[in-house]
């Protein structure tokens, strides 16, 4: 099968997630002898890699601020491959962007490969269509909930929609980013941003929802009539 050198290149980091500079990326793939590795980047860097030619895989890289992983960035090789083909002429430069849609979308491909499926076999640029059509933010639906529809084949596409969301005020010192890089900021309500009694609006759907600061994380919980409650939770792990 051989082997494909390309150029990995990482996405930035979304304005949302500004107050949590700075940020280190924590690579994953599988290199041609089929084991997993794994490489620390910076966002928007461009990394030389090699993969086993033609073979399918998703490629992770985990935003990791104080040693938490946020919603990943990704890509579906060799499905997002910039030229959409493994035959480049001579002297080209193969190149794969990893992106944040492409990151749920390889989260579904791990789910299906943990499973012991072949993520492969399933239409994810049908899916990718699809999430980029009807959802603002798919993190809202888990991509493990995906992958389990999928691998059960009651996956619709009309389970991709946004959910209900209720008005939530979040406690300071914050600010605060969402763990996910499709999500707005908590806008500032009240008080000085990063001050003990700042105030910070969200629209939040029922469930649970992470937001981050510099050295705080906090954990909101939303029952079904809206009502709110969290908990602040200290950073466990040093470092970025």
């Amino acid at each position: 099968m051989g082997v494909h050198c390309l150029h990995l290149r990482l996405p930035g980091i979304p304005d949302s997630w500004a107050v949590l500079s700075p940020l280190c990326f924590r690579l994953s793939w599988r290199g041609p002898s089929g084991t997993v590795q794994r490489q620390s980047a910076m966002p928007g860097s461009t990394l030389d890699l090699v993969l086993p030619r033609g073979r399918f895989q998703a490629l992770l890289a985990e935003p990791l601020c104080r040693g938490r992983a946020l919603r990943p960035a990704g890509a579906l090789y060799p499905l997002d491959l910039d030229s959409g083909s493994l035959d480049v002429p001579a002297g080209g430069a193969e190149t794969l962007r990893l992106s944040w849609l492409g990151g749920y979308l390889a989260s579904v491909a791990r789910e299906l490969e943990a499973s012991g499926l072949d993520p492969a076999a399933f239409n994810l640029t049908r899916l990718k269509t699809e999430v980029e059509r009807r959802i603002a933010d798919p993190w809202s639906l888990p991509a493990t909930e995906v992958a389990r529809r999928l691998a059960e084949g009651s996956f619709r596409a009309d389970a991709l929609r946004d959910p209900k969301l209720f008005p939530v005020e979040l406690p300071g010192p914050g600010p605060w980013a969402a763990e996910s890089p499709f999500a707005r900021a908590p806008a500032l309500l009240d008080a000085g941003a990063g001050s003990p009694g700042a105030l910070y609006g969200a629209s939040l759907p029922a469930g649970i929802s992470l937001f981050l600061s510099r050295d705080l994380d906090l954990m909101v919980f939303v029952d079904e009539a809206g009502a709110a409650r969290w908990v602040r939770l200290f950073a466990q792990s040093p470092g970025p």
